[in-house]
């Protein structure tokens, strides 16, 4: 039990960040194939494997394991082109407008607002410093009035700067279509969890589209 905890361990960590699990078949027996690893001189390896021929006793598939990165660059190859598309590239531009329109009125609002409470704080700190004023908890309530109005002015400066930035930041379909010219490097950007995001939601729409929903590795592919 000793000696297999380690390696569930690491196998479940490994189902969660297989980028393909569920996506790739092998092309001798039709079916999925999954994540495994194997570890040597401390470094662990993942591979891909068919799913129903690690269930038999005995293997009967000649596609026994393929090194996960040779299929993740065979199929970020594949995905180069649907990058390019201008298709593609055209929506992913709108995208990217909408949402930044989105943000900037949402950054502008968040100024207004943080303006409102530095100035409604900054009236409340002056009426309690006016002589007349003998509050009996009137320094603790300036002192707290003040850690308010700095906390305020650092997220004010905050939120300014990212108005400022989204001003000067003009990006354009051009860009875009840049970015998806290297399709390597934008991969390897990716966290984990977005390249499984971004990996089903193609095969999802290619499946919509009637272009085939999965790849298949092995004697038949």
């Amino acid at each position: 039990m000793a000696d297999h905890k380690p390696i569930k361990v690491a196998l479940s960590r490994t189902k969660m960040i297989a980028t393909l699990k569920g996506v790739i078949r092998c092309g001798h027996c039709d079916c999925s194939m999954g994540p495994t690893y194997a570890r040597k001189n401390d470094r662990q390896y993942t591979y891909y494997i068919c799913e129903k021929d690690a269930k038999r006793t005995v293997s009967h598939c000649p596609l026994k394991r393929v090194p996960a990165g040779d299929i993740e660059q065979a199929v970020v190859e594949q995905l180069s082109a649907v990058f390019r598309t201008p298709t593609l590239v055209a929506k992913t531009y709108f995208a990217g407008r909408q949402i930044e329109s989105t943000e900037k009125q949402r950054l502008i609002k968040q100024k207004v607002q943080i303006e409102e409470e530095l100035a409604q704080t900054r009236r409340q700190a002056l009426n309690l410093m006016k002589p007349q004023n003998d509050h009996p908890k009137k320094d603790a309530m300036i002192a707290t009035m003040n850690r308010q109005a700095v906390d305020l002015s650092r997220q004010l400066t905050h939120v300014a700067l990212r108005c400022k930035a989204y001003q000067s930041i003009n990006v354009t379909e051009q860009d875009v279509s840049e970015a998806f010219s290297n399709v390597e490097t934008f991969w390897q950007d990716l966290f984990p969890m977005e390249r499984n995001r971004l990996i089903r939601l193609l095969v999802e729409k290619s499946r919509s589209a009637r272009l085939g929903s999965t790849w298949s590795f092995g004697p038949t592919a």
